[in-house]
């Protein structure tokens, strides 16, 4: 890596590589990066995507530092001996080199760190797998551990690695999270190898965080190539985009008709993390399953009292944490008010499932008061 910079690498794969970059004498310009494989450039960007968590851990002064390139050109062949270059493009000096295997990257950093953290007390010895549920402050608590376990051992949005490469991952890194179900998380890893956590929110409060992201995922899909976005996602996008959320009976009616891929995208979102397979629309036999399903977690914390959570993990852990702001959270205006009677009632069929299995876990002890 050249001295002259700083960089991470997020996410590498087939279509995209993401992360961040930035000069170390020159912070307030961003970084134009190429992205070579072999001689040939196969992306360009700007590191300039503002990052929450980089300027809340004091990374960088205004977290502007960011980037993401979408590859259309890149051969399939790559091996674990292949390179990619990253390249300045202003000065053309050559800033880091990756291998192709997903987010193995800066491996004799890594490598190093899990060496260190083979000699670390026994409750430190035991990995720790998340359960990320989106829009639940996953990303603030990925954030935490990142800035005190090093971020060579820790590893975030594991669904945008292939499969065949989480073994990979469970020999390197200490801490591994991503936005899958339990039952995907069961199919690929050994669970009595790691402590599972995950963390939920308040149904109302979370899905209308989650309506509010997939109208800006519209919103943003039209000011990008399309062909880059999820179709699916990007069409139910469009359909939120499109509801008059002054309306509840249109709300209602929104509830009351989704199915199919819309029904797996704002249809109990918590509870169907829970499962063991994917389904069309949660049921109370499902509710029943995710449940029985709480003995494999180690603790599940509330939002709402992310800070109690975060400082009993770290005391488990004996890793020192401090009180942060939740990161991710919308900028964007509110498209109703959770609390109207009205809109709870419209909403219900949505988070019926959600508001049972909340109100469990605060009354169970795999809650926050299991860590004690």
């Amino acid at each position: 890596m050249g001295i002259l910079y700083k960089i991470s690498i997020d996410t590498l794969n087939e279509k995209l590589i993401s992360g961040w970059c930035f000069k170390r004498l020159n912070k307030q310009t961003p970084v134009s990066l190429h992205i070579m494989q072999g001689t040939t450039i196969i992306a360009t960007t700007k590191a300039e995507v503002f990052r929450e968590d980089l300027k809340a851990l004091g990374v960088h002064p205004t977290g502007c530092c960011g980037f993401e390139a979408y590859i259309d050109t890149l051969d399939s062949s790559l091996n674990a001996d292949s390179e990619l270059i990253l390249r300045d493009g202003d000065s053309h000096r050559e800033i880091a080199r990756i291998t192709h295997e997903g987010l193995l990257l800066q491996n004799s950093v890594r490598d190093k760190l899990a060496r260190v953290f083979k000699h670390l007390d026994p409750n430190r010895k035991t990995k720790t797998l998340f359960m990320h549920i989106p829009k639940t402050a996953g990303t603030s608590f990925n954030t935490d551990m990142r800035a005190q376990l090093g971020a060579g051992s820790v590893v975030s949005h594991i669904e945008e690695i292939a499969a065949t490469k989480y073994s990979q991952l469970a020999e390197h890194y200490h801490f591994i999270s991503g936005h899958l179900i339990l039952g995907k998380l069961k199919e690929h890893f050994d669970l009595s190898q790691f402590q599972l956590y995950t963390i939920i929110r308040e149904p109302y409060e979370h899905l209308h965080s989650h309506l509010k992201w997939m109208k800006n995922h519209y919103l943003m899909g039209r000011k990008k190539n399309r062909d880059k976005i999820n179709p699916a996602l990007f069409g139910a996008s469009n359909t939120i985009a499109s509801l008059d959320f002054s309306d509840p009976s249109a709300i209602k009616d929104f509830s009351t008709t989704i199915s199919g891929v819309e029904a797996r995208l704002f249809d109990n979102l918590q509870t169907r993390h829970f499962l063991d397979h994917h389904v069309e629309k949660v049921t109370e036999t499902d509710l029943h399953c995710a449940v029985e399903n709480f003995h494999y977690f180690y603790a599940i914390g509330l939002t709402e009292e992310y800070d109690l959570f975060l400082h009993q993990f770290g005391n488990k852990k004996r890793v020192k944490v401090r009180n942060r702001q939740v990161l991710n959270r919308s900028v964007a205006e509110d498209l109703y008010d959770c609390h109207d009677p009205l809109y709870q009632e419209a909403l219900f069929p949505l988070i019926r499932y959600d508001l049972e299995l909340y109100q469990r876990i605060k009354d169970s002890k795999v809650g926050v008061d299991y860590l004690e």
